[in-house]
């Protein structure tokens, strides 16, 4: 059978391919003509006006500008009030909606029949062999009669030679991977002239078949399985593909292509890691990462292109997957030496590139990050593994402080002051870490260490009086002056430090007013930071909390220093140092938030808050504070007008979106984790878990939208559909399974009740939302409607049966035509004033 069909496969294959350039040559010289003669024209018509007479060409000119023309190729529409034109381009996406769902409500009726040519082939009827052939024969006739009507017109023609793509991709897949007809290797090759094609075509077609090649070409190796995934077969074939995308992104100035070549390389990298990753295998990734690194970079690095923003972010985008990538190695590896020095090469030469593009120079922090995240990760035993930490430390320690002193020393840099700032923090920052991982080891004296470092800063502060601007100068002797003062209670491990500390902060600066001591704001901060080190410190948790709720040791040993902060700030926006009542309202603010979620964790685990246990219920609690505080905040700014706390409210904002993003949604949904949503349909933990939050996520992005925010707002948007469609969802679980809903087989019942569940949600949101007049609800309403087709048509078309079947389709179609019919009798209606 293989040779049969493989010989006659390949030679029609080549043939077709061939036809299908020579047609491409031929329709671009046909629309280079095509141009020419429409210039040409265009001459001519100018050439006539101008020869008429003035007062007959200002009339003639005038007239078009109230006229609505319609051309023989189409409407080109010259309006007269362009705001009308403004608020018709503002709703083309709902109109668009609406269309669309006319034609997949009809489509949801005719597809109904399709089950009866799904038959035939179930049956047996066709051969797989003859299956393969016609379905590569189909694509090829597909791109041939793109390239035909592309002459006439070219979005159909793109449309259509798309569609022969991908059903040549389908085809060579179903022959080496479901009927095995070809060998993996042939069929990979041919997949890979396939994508070839598409990324040939993408030079002078629509973005549409690039994606498509790009999608095909990433996938290939997927499809294609060989019996042992080898990098060799992979990396080399991605890193060809990527410069191939990249060189048509650039030809024809789409960004996005460029963006998700990067994306492509980087999951494929990231997934290869964490499934077929082996230990000699480390040479073939590591190499990549700094092969597409240094792609991308060096393509950006043209003129034309190093000043536009969207290219500079890209390649520091690329720079952080290569980051990624090589911690993942490194972490996977157990922290070896080779692993290392690929580490090594590609932050010595981002620490280079931060100092040669000024674009790039916060690539140098994010590089820091990376560094001490997989030395934070690293987790020392035996003592050589602690011998081998410590000299790691001191290695990347020395790399951070003395590079940037040699760039603005000797290699004379343009932002001096940045680069003392990266040398101080890495310091601290390193020592702080060594200190975290190895501070039992015996013998070995941290004050010593603290001391070298003080001299170390005093050294570069007596230097930089000659040479830099006091910027500079204040942040070496703030450095200094840090590790002088960590000397003394580096080795105080009790519970009332930070609380002692904290209490220093308002003291000092009272003191300092009334003796009107100059330049102790530096101070004020380290300290500061000291404070809340010593409060967010893991450790923290370890200390004897109590069993009681509000009366433990967490409202004293976080309440004194909230109190401080909040003194503190009083007390500087009275001095009018702004920085320093901002820096304390965010701590005062940050502490508070930190404290509720103690309380939270010490009311359902008295006593262990430290516990690894967590109940689904607890999430919810946790995501329904937080968004209570972060309102609380909003209008608490709406009153007072002070500026952090509106930050701060976007940030919990935040912090809650990824909670439940992690937490209740993924980890701790009741539907893959063992826990008990209640017995009672409606009325059970699930309100807590999804509900709740819900409308708490929607009345905060009502809050922000107020405030001018544009992007929070639809994601707190978003986040509350989301959940809202979980606890429509899980209610309809629970109602079928009970108390636990992570066990259990759906019935058919229970499968179309989610989609009858769906499309009701669907209909109430776009009915709310026309009395409210909300567009956030009707777009709502579009999303729950598209999700409810996916599933009609992906799922309840291959899993539902018999009567089932047909009332999905046949409700899905229903209800599309009714709010098809919503749209374009009411919403439409009202806009033009017409309802």
């Amino acid at each position: 059978m293989i040779e049969l069909c493989t010989f006659p496969l390949i030679l029609f294959f080549i043939v077709i391919v061939l036809l299908i350039f020579s047609l491409q040559l031929k329709s671009f010289k046909d629309s280079v003509k095509r141009e020419i003669e429409i210039l040409r024209k265009d001459i001519i018509k100018i050439k006539e006006k101008i020869e008429k007479i003035y007062p007959e060409l200002k009339e003639e000119l005038k007239e078009p500008e109230a006229k609505i023309e319609i051309g023989k190729l189409g409407k080109e529409i010259i309006p007269a009030d362009i705001r009308i034109q403004k608020k018709e381009e503002k709703k083309v996406f709902e109109r668009l909606s609406a269309n669309i769902f006319i034609w997949i409500g009809a489509l949801s009726f005719v597809l109904a029949s399709a089950f009866l040519i799904k038959y035939s082939i179930e049956k047996g009827l066709i051969s797989p062999s003859v299956r393969v052939l016609m379905g590569i024969f189909f694509g090829l006739v597909l791109l041939l009669l793109g390239e035909f009507i592309q002459k006439r017109s070219r979005k159909v023609g793109d449309g259509i030679s798309a569609g022969g793509i991908g059903v040549l991709y389908l085809s060579l897949y179903s022959t080496v991977s479901i009927y095995h007809l070809i060998p993996p290797a042939l069929g990979f090759f041919l997949m890979a002239i396939v994508t070839a094609i598409a990324v040939l075509l993408s030079f002078f077609r629509s973005p549409v078949i690039a994606i498509l090649g790009l999608l095909g070409g990433f996938l290939t190796p997927i499809l294609i399985r060989f019996e042992e995934p080898r990098p060799e077969n992979v990396f080399p074939f991605i890193i060809i593909l990527q410069i191939a995308l990249g060189m048509v992104a650039l030809k024809r100035n789409w960004f996005y292509l460029l963006f998700l070549s990067l994306l492509g390389g980087f999951l494929w990298s990231f997934f290869w890691l964490i499934l077929f990753f082996e230990k000699p295998h480390f040479l073939w990734v590591g190499f990549y990462a700094i092969i597409s690194s240094a792609f991308f970079n060096l393509f950006f690095a043209k003129k034309e292109l190093a000043s536009k923003t969207q290219y500079v972010y890209l390649g520091k985008a690329s720079v952080v997957s290569s980051f990624i990538i090589l911690s993942m190695l490194t972490k996977i590896s157990n922290f070896e030496l080779k692993e290392w020095i690929f580490f090594s090469f590609v932050l010595t030469a981002t620490l280079i590139i931060s100092r040669l593009k000024i674009q790039y120079s916060n690539l140098a922090y994010i590089s820091l990050a990376f560094v001490l995240f997989l030395l934070f990760l690293w987790k020392p035993v035996l003592q050589l593994d602690i011998n081998r930490y410590l000299l790691t430390c001191l290695f990347y320690s020395s790399l951070f402080i003395f590079l940037p002193w040699i760039f603005m020393l000797i290699w004379k840099s343009e932002k001096e002051e940045q680069w003392a700032l990266l040398s101080s923090i890495s310091s601290i920052l390193f020592f702080l870490l060594a200190y975290y991982k190895a501070y039992e080891l015996k013998g070995f004296h941290w004050g010593i260490v603290t001391l070298i470092l003080s001299f170390l800063f005093s050294f570069f502060t007596l230097i930089s009086f000659k040479i830099f601007d006091k910027k500079v100068v204040s942040i070496f002797a703030i450095s200094a002056s840090l590790f002088l003062s960590l000397t003394v209670p580096l080795e105080l491990k009790r519970e009332w430090i930070a609380v002692a500390w904290a209490m220093e902060i308002p003291a000092i600066i009272f003191i300092s007013d009334w003796l009107k001591i100059p330049k102790i704001k530096g101070f004020l901060i380290i300290l500061t930071i000291f404070v809340m080190f010593r409060l967010l410190n893991p450790f923290v948790l370890e200390y004897p909390i109590g069993d009681m709720v509000i009366f433990n040791w967490i409202t004293y040993g976080f309440g004194i220093p909230i109190l401080s902060m909040a003194l503190s700030a009083w007390k500087a926006y009275r001095m009018k140092d702004k920085s320093l009542s901002e820096l304390w309202q965010g701590c005062t603010i940050f502490l508070f938030f930190v404290y509720i979620t103690l309380q939270i964790r010490q009311a359902f685990h008295p006593g262990k808050v430290i516990s690894r246990n967590f109940f689904i219920e607890e999430w919810g609690v946790i995501s329904i504070f937080w968004l209570l505080l972060a309102i609380s905040l909003i209008l608490l700014h709406r009153k007072l007008g002070i500026r952090s706390l509106i930050i701060s409210s976007k940030w919990i904002i935040i912090a809650t979106i990824i909670q439940s993003l992690f937490c209740q949604i993924i980890f701790y949904n009741p539907m893959i984790y063992c826990s008990s949503v209640g017995s009672i349909p409606i009325i059970n933990k699930l309100i807590i878990l999804y509900l709740l939050p819900s409308f708490l996520f929607a009345i905060a992005g009502k809050e922000m939208e107020r405030k001018g925010r544009k992007t929070l707002p639809y994601f707190c948007y978003s986040f509350s559909l989301l959940l809202l469609f979980l606890f429509v969802t899980l209610e309809v679980r629970q109602i079928y399974r009970g108390e636990f809903i992570y066990s259990g087989k759906a019935t058919l019942a229970e499968k179309y009740t989610y989609s009858i569940a769906w499309i009701l949600m669907g209909i109430l949101l776009v009915i709310i939302g026309i009395i409210r007049r909300s567009d956030i609800l009707r777009y709502s309403s579009l999303v729950v409607m598209v999700i409810s087709i996916f599933k009609v048509f992906l799922y309840d078309s291959l899993a539902l049966k018999d009567l089932y079947r047909i009332l999905s389709f046949v409700g899905l179609g229903v209800s599309l035509f009714l709010l098809a019919y919503l749209y374009h009798n009411v919403v439409f209606k009202r806009e033009n004033g017409d309802f």
